[in-house]
Parts: structure tokens; C-alpha cells; sequence
């Protein structure tokens, strides 16, 4: 097992690298906004090879439902997208996991808000 920890300038440049050798994206995430999906999602129109992505998010993702409602729009506009969100006002949902499944690995990055 590797284990790499990454500035924040590194993040797309990893995003891509990551994308460009899956076939399979998902994503746990508490948080999501416009900058963030906009990296993940420039590499997933670039990649054509990805059969899927699913995202799960907090229902909370973001603190304003206009841009809760166009994240969701965006999302479900890539090709192989599933969302699902997490709704329990009883458990915490704190997640920041990506992982991307490729041929013959799996690699994640962990607890970063993308």
C-alpha cells in the first residue's frame, strides 16, 4: 500500500491522473460546491472509459438550494452518473472519500473536500 499526502495545488492534477485510469468513480462526500465538481467533472467528459459513477452526498451538501439543485442538474448530465443522498437528522454523515477503480487497482483519496 502507498500512501501519498497531497497539497491542495496538487488536487486536479491527481483528479486527472485518477480519471484518465478508471472505469469506475464513486464518491462519499458531507460537501460539494461548484469549484470542486467542476475539476472532477472536466476529467470525466476528457475520459470516456468510465462506466460509472456514483455519488453519494450529505442532504445538507451545500448550504444553498439553487446551487444544490444545478450541482444536482450537472451531475446527472455525465454519462454513467448515479446520485444518491444521505437524509438521517439522527447519524452524522462526514464522509470525504473518492475512489476510482481502474484495470488492475483501486486508489483513493481520503478526508479532502475536492
Amino acid at each position: 500500500m502507498d500512501i501519498t499526502f497531497l497539497g491542495e495545488g496538487e488536487i486536479p492534477e491527481v483528479i486527472e491522473e485518477l480519471v484518465s485510469d478508471s472505469l469506475e468513480v464513486s464518491i462519499a462526500s458531507a460537501f460539494l460546491n461548484f469549484k470542486g465538481f467542476s475539476i472532477l467533472e472536466k476529467y470525466l467528459k476528457k475520459y470516456d472509459q468510465i462506466k460509472s459513477v456514483q455519488i453519494l452526498l450529505d442532504e445538507n451538501f451545500h448550504p444553498d438550494e439553487q446551487v444544490k439543485k444545478k450541482l444536482l442538474e450537472r451531475i446527472l448530465n455525465l454519462p454513467n452518473a448515479e446520485v444518491r443522498i444521505f437524509c438521517d437528522e439522527k447519524k452524522l454523515f462526514h464522509s470525504k472519500i473518492y475512489c476510482f477503480k481502474g484495470h488492475k487497482k483501486l486508489r483513493s483519496l481520503l478526508g479532502h473536500q475536492i
